[in-house]
């Protein structure tokens, strides 16, 4: 519990669901529109939740990639329990969704 781990395999499959459900419902609700590009890689830290972070290539609505750190913190149990911070070479968001 608390360590930092780079995840592979199924963990790394489960991990790419949850980043790419979490860009689909941002989108949805008015937040940036992004589609998953490449994933360089993934960590997951469990303390109270689930935090991941990810490097990964974003796509975003002009087709333009662009390299962005991702984090999403999840406490699914409680209202608006993901919350999710994108930051990429040209600004930062937090939003948060159910």
């Amino acid at each position: 519990v608390g360590g930092v781990t780079l995840l592979t395999g199924d963990d790394l499959k489960v991990a790419t669901v949850v980043l790419s459900t979490s860009l689909t419902q941002l989108a949805s609700v008015g937040g940036p529109n992004y589609q998953l590009g490449e994933i360089l890689s993934v960590t997951r830290q469990t303390e109270s939740g689930i935090k991941y972070v990810y490097q990964v290539e974003l796509i975003s609505q002009g087709k333009d990639t662009k390299p962005c750190n991702v984090k999403i913190w999840s406490q699914p149990w409680q209202q608006d329990g993901y919350e999710v911070t994108i930051k990429c070479i040209d600004g930062k968001v937090v939003e948060k969704h159910n």
